[in-house]
């Protein structure tokens, strides 16, 4: 719920400067820190996922994955 609600202040900002209007939704002014919030809330889900991929690559229990096959021995 709250991701749909973050997408839709995104969508009211950006929509409203491009028609040139302050920016609403539901009858409130949407301001420099709700954006930052914003902002926020969306890049953390890939700052995430990308920190976990590189903890999994960088552990020990990735390496005998590398290495197996007929060719490694």
């Amino acid at each position: 719920m709250y991701t749909m609600l973050i997408f839709a202040i995104l969508g009211v900002f950006i929509a409203g400067l491009m028609i040139g209007r302050t920016p609403e939704y539901l009858g409130k002014k949407i301001e420099a820190f709700q954006m930052k919030m914003a902002s926020v809330f969306i890049l953390t889900t890939p700052l995430v996922v990308l920190f976990g991929t590189a903890v999994a690559v960088m552990t020990s229990a990735a390496r005998p994955g590398e290495q197996s096959g007929p060719w490694f021995q």
